[in-house]
């Protein structure tokens, strides 16, 4: 399905939405205010390289690209931030496809600044079944909480952190 900007944002704000129930059902809608991004997948490497002209054709400013495991991942500070709710979120993912895997093309997941460490995270909500794959991971440890066909991701730093400190690395 081809999407424009515009359509992007009314799935942002349909998927906030959707972000923001399954959170509620499992108690952790305290946690919505602190979606720091969200996570727009594409199917082809065309549909990337679109979406990314298009964005930054639209003043939206690309702040890093950047090859993880293999592909490319561009990081968008939104010149005007997808709201919902009273929430406004300013940065936007959009990553490459994996050469080995499809990914229908839409919001996939949102990613939220946890002040507490990883272990009382769980605890206080043993219940959940987290996938903790992501926790040792030397760049941006995660948990994830997956929903159906979207998750949540849990970090400590947000995203515009990290690529400043990436890009603050690179430029030594």
């Amino acid at each position: 399905m081809q999407a424009d900007l515009s359509d992007i944002y009314f799935r942002a704000s349909r998927f906030l939405s959707t972000i923001k129930k399954k959170l509620h059902e499992v108690g952790l809608d305290p946690y919505f205010p602190f979606i720091d991004h969200i996570c727009y997948r594409v199917a082809t490497v065309e549909r990337y390289f679109f979406i990314c002209d298009q964005l930054i054709a639209s003043g939206n400013k690309l702040l890093r690209e950047s090859i993880i495991n293999g592909r490319s991942i561009a990081v968008f500070e939104m010149s005007s931030p997808f709201r919902f709710d009273g929430l406004a979120v300013d940065i936007l993912e959009v990553p490459a496809p994996k050469s080995v895997s499809y990914y229908p093309e839409g919001f996939e997941h949102a990613e939220v600044v946890l002040q507490e460490d990883f272990h009382s995270f769980m605890q206080a909500h043993d219940d959940l079944s987290f996938d903790t794959s992501g926790v040792n991971k030397s760049h941006n440890p995660e948990l994830r909480l997956t929903f159906d066909e979207l998750s949540v991701k849990f970090h400590h730093q947000a995203l515009a952190r990290i690529v400043a400190l990436e890009n603050e690395q690179e430029s030594k």
